[in-house]
C-alpha cells in the first residue's frame, strides 16, 4: 500500500467515501502493514513517515506476531492497537512532533473512525 496504493486500491477512497483506505492488522500484515497502519493513524506523510525498519514498527509487529503464535484467530481491532502503542515502551520509541497519546485522543474522538 505504501509504495503503490493504486495497485491495491483502484478507487480514490478518500474522494468516494470521505475517509482514507484502511488496513486490518492480523497475522498476515507484517511490518509493512503495521507501518502503514501507524503512519495512517498518526497522520504522518513524507519524511515524517515511519518505515518498516523503525524500532517502534518492528516492536509492534513482533507483538502482533506473538498474538497469533499464542492462538489468536481474529484481527486486532484499531482500539486494541491504540491501547498497545500507548504503552511506555512504544511511546519512548516513536519520536515525532505529536505524541502518540495526543494522536490517540484525537483519533478516538474522531467521528471518522468511530464506526470501525
Amino acid at each position: 500500500m505504501m509504495k503503490a496504493p493504486e495497485i491495491y486500491n483502484i478507487f480514490d477512497t478518500e474522494a468516494l467515501l470521505n475517509r482514507p483506505v484502511g488496513v486490518k492488522i492480523d497475522d498476515k500484515s507484517g511490518v509493512a502493514g503495521v507501518a502503514f497502519w501507524l503512519n495512517q493513524y498518526l497522520g504522518l506523510s513524507g519524511d515524517q513517515q515511519l518505515d518498516k525498519k523503525h524500532p517502534a514498527v518492528t516492536k509492534i509487529a513482533t507483538w502482533v506476531e506473538e498474538q497469533y503464535r499464542q492462538g489468536r484467530t481474529t484481527a486486532i481491532a484499531s482500539e486494541e492497537m491504540v491501547e498497545h502503542i500507548n504503552t511506555p515502551l512504544c511511546l519512548n520509541m516513536v519520536r515525532i512532533p505529536v505524541t502518540l497519546h495526543e494522536c490517540c485522543e484525537k483519533w478516538i474522538a474522531s467521528s471518522l473512525y468511530s464506526s470501525r
